[in-house]
Order: C-alpha cells, then structure tokens, then sequence
C-alpha cells in the first residue's frame, strides 16, 4: 500500500523531471555558447575520450555535469590553460541558462543543506541563520541557487558560510586524531624492527620508520570540549586551524 512518505517523493523526483524538461526547452535554441557548440553530454563526453579529436575544447555538454574530465586529452601546460579556460566559459553558460542540476550542486555547499556537523559549529551558524534571514528554513527544500529564497545575490554568502563550516570541522578533526596519536605511546620491537601504537600493541607490524615518520606533533593540541570552545572564540586559535 503506498505511504504518504513514498507519495511524497515519487512528487519530488517528478517536480525535478518536469524542472529539467523546462530547462531543456527553455535553452534547447542555444546552439553555442562563445563560440563553443553545445551538444548532448554523453557525445560531448566520448568526444573526451581516447582517441581525443583535436578540435575538443570547441564542443561543450548541454547539462551539468558533475566530473569533467579530460581523459586522454594532452597534458602539456598549454593544453591545461586552455582546458581551465574552457571550463571557465562552462560555468559562465551553466549560470547564464540557471541550469537547475549546476543550482542543486552548488547548493550542497549552504548550510541550510542537510550537512554533518561533528562538533556543533553547523548549530552555531544556523542561529544565526534563523535571526537573520526572513524566510529561514532548515532544511531547505528549494536546493536551487538559481531559485534561493533568499535571493541569488546572497547564496554566494551562503556557500562561504557553509565552506567555513566544513573547513573547520576537517581542521577540528585533524587535530584531535594528531593529538590522539602524540599522546598515545608507540610500542616498538627492536628484534623484529616493528612498530605500532597503544591501541594496536598487538598488532606491531609496522616498520619502525614509517610510525615515526607519520607521527605529527599538533599545532593546536585538542582534549575535550574547552579546548575545541577554546580554537573556536580566540582569533589566534582560528587562525592556527
């Protein structure tokens, strides 16, 4: 028997259907974009692939597409600076025509997105969020920049905040596991020259060298909620993660 649940998301998956047919009317009479010819993205992307036809960059995929990758193409820093070039006018094309998959992607990047949020900061940014925005919602069911409702002039503000957040929560991470290993003793076996650490003591199957190679001294040692609450209200902190 079908659950409102399962009702709900088949509407979803067809609102995006529809979204995209739109679209695809919509900007189906833009034939190219700077010069370069828009073609389906499955033909753009076996013309990328061995064997490379040297007239590749004048072609570019009528939809987002979430890895662009030059395969096989040449590699020398002339072809580079052209690919990255080339990839500056994809973007500029995906934005002009609000292709709604590049919305969705970019949105991933706000924090009114449904995203982890190991040690609080996602909360933290989120009051503030809930103070200053008129018509916050988390989480958000719009994930379309071109369609934010708070106005696409400010979902680069948005994406900043939201990159600040994972940054952060990788910089916290990282530090906790290197103050988790400095503090943790390294048993070593002079006769079989193996090494490992205190949890691992009976696992000492590592050489010695590379324990001591990996073993990193934090530069901001983490333990415990103060010293987190610490590197994140004191502007030295922040800036040593």
């Amino acid at each position: 028997m079908p659950t409102l649940e399962g009702a709900t998301k088949d509407v979803i998956r067809l609102a995006k259907k529809m979204a995209e047919e739109q679209y695809r009317i919509k900007n189906d009479k833009i034939k190219t974009w700077r010069g370069k010819k828009i073609i389906p993205a499955q033909e753009w992307s076996n013309k990328v692939r061995p064997p490379v036809r040297p007239d590749y960059l004048q072609y570019m995929p009528d939809t987002f597409l979430d890895w662009v990758l030059f395969f096989g193409c040449p590699q020398d820093d002339e072809s580079l600076k052209a690919q990255q070039g080339w990839y500056k006018v994809y973007l500029e094309y995906l934005e002009k025509t609000k292709n709604p998959e590049y919305g969705r992607h970019l949105c991933k990047q706000c924090p009114l997105s449904s995203i982890s949020d190991s040690f609080g900061i996602g909360n933290i940014i989120l009051r503030y969020l809930e103070n200053t925005l008129k018509n916050y919602k988390y989480p958000c069911d719009v994930l379309n920049v071109f369609k934010c409702p708070h106005g696409f002039e400010n979902t680069n503000f948005l994406r900043a905040l939201g990159n600040v957040q994972r940054i952060l929560d990788q910089a916290i991470s990282y530090s906790c596991e290197l103050t988790r290993m400095h503090d943790n003793s390294v048993y070593i076996n002079f006769v079989s020259g193996r090494a490992g650490y205190e949890n691992q003591a009976n696992k000492i199957t590592n050489e010695i060298w590379d324990v001591m190679k990996g073993r990193k001294v934090p530069r901001l040692p983490l333990r415990g909620i103060k010293t987190v609450h610490a590197a994140l209200t004191r502007k030295d902190q922040v800036e040593i993660l």
